[in-house]
């Protein structure tokens, strides 16, 4: 193997390496974001919850105004 080819080989190579961190990179910044939006729907939920108790409604009457939402 050439000197030259060896480079080549070598730079390959480390392109590859940067593509793939920044693969991984950009699909766990996606997984965060999913896992942060769902966090939060079910932190709004919890809070709607709480407020509709605090109004008076049953546990009973809370769920079927939230399934009707589903």
């Amino acid at each position: 193997m050439s000197e030259n080819t060896k480079v080549q080989e070598i730079a390959r190579l480390r392109e590859k390496a940067l593509h793939d961190e920044a693969s991984a990179i950009k699909s766990a910044k996606a997984e965060g974001e999913a896992i942060g939006i769902e966090k939060g729907k079910t932190e709004e939920r919890n809070e709607i919850i709480s407020k509709l108790k605090a109004y008076g409604m049953s546990d009973e009457q809370i769920a079927k105004a939230l399934s009707m939402n589903s």
